[in-house]
């Protein structure tokens, strides 16, 4: 599975995170999203209405200040140019507010694929273009 991947000009570089602190998001991440998406694939959706409804779950159930101590959680185990992240204010201001997102669903799929279908970035991706971002996120090989 690759671990690196250029998004809007940088390149970032990925980790696992250790098994105690991965089982807790992992937790987290389904209790989030699993019952919307598990409703959506059963009732037969569309892979970007998949993707729109995993997104949706995961901004509107968690609170801002949960949803930034998952960020950090991530991105302990990311690099941004070689250098890890240790401040979100640091690593995407000017401007990189969009990185955020990317950095942060790239990092869960890279943990936890079987959370999130390639659906989930491809709509990402999509939504992003239509608001004038330029994304370079490649897909991940979960090597199946």
């Amino acid at each position: 599975m690759e671990n690196t991947a250029t998004i809007r000009g940088r390149n970032y570089s990925f980790g696992y995170l250790p098994p105690t602190e991965a089982l807790g998001l992992e937790l987290t991440i389904a209790q989030v999203i699993g019952g919307p998406l598990f409703k959506a694939l059963a009732a037969g959706g569309s892979e970007e209405q998949d993707g729109a409804i995993a997104l949706s779950a995961l901004a509107v159930n968690l609170n801002p200040e949960r949803l930034i101590s998952n960020m950090n959680l991530v991105f302990k185990y990311v690099q941004c140019e070689g250098k890890r992240i240790t401040s979100i204010d640091e690593t995407f201001s000017g401007g990189r507010h969009g990185d955020v997102w990317e950095v942060f669903i790239y990092g869960l799929r890279y943990n936890f694929h079987e959370l999130f279908p390639e659906s989930l970035s491809t709509f990402f991706r999509e939504r992003m273009k239509k608001a004038g971002s330029n994304l370079s996120i490649p897909p991940i090989s979960t090597g199946t």
